[in-house]
């Protein structure tokens, strides 16, 4: 499903993407949350385009960063993290956090969408987390014993 470097005259849609697209639309959802419209279709084009999606490794976190920027959100690829740390940053910002979930998703890494949420955190799993359901909201240890440590921060605006 990948694109041959150089592109295709084909334009990648949604509909074929969307069971390996938890980083377009986790990206997505971030966009929304700060007012910005794109549809799921364009972000996904801007995003292969980038060179965003190895199939061995899933999505380059460094591709997704320059996607939002490119739509005026500014992010970076994060050191280490853990959830304390989406807890101690400020309200607005954004994250877009590598997960593991081998009871859904086996060897492969997820991609999803979380903010602070009062002493918690709010998440969007994309495809559903099994239990939760697509936009949850638990607290900060539940995140912290699925996270890689790797995935990319989107400071508040204001």
């Amino acid at each position: 499903m990948a694109r041959e470097a150089g592109g295709s005259a084909e334009r990648p849609t949604w509909a074929n993407w969307w069971r390996v697209g938890c980083g377009v639309e986790s990206l997505h959802d971030l966009l929304r949350s700060r007012d910005i419209q794109v549809s799921l279709d364009d972000l996904l084009a801007d995003a292969l385009d980038a060179d965003g999606y190895c199939a061995d490794i899933g999505w380059r976190h460094h591709a997704l960063v320059a996607v939002a920027q490119h739509r005026g959100v500014a992010g970076d690829v994060c050191p280490p993290l853990r959830a304390g740390d989406v807890i101690a940053a400020p309200a607005r910002t954004n994250w877009l956090i590598s997960v593991r979930a081998p009871e859904q998703f086996d060897d492969m890494t997820h991609l999803v969408h979380v903010r602070r949420s009062g002493e918690g955190v709010e998440i969007l799993w994309p495809q559903g987390q099994l239990e939760l359901g697509r936009r949850f909201t638990v607290a900060a240890g539940w995140l912290d014993a699925r996270m890689t440590g790797r995935g990319m921060v989107f400071p508040s605006p204001e």
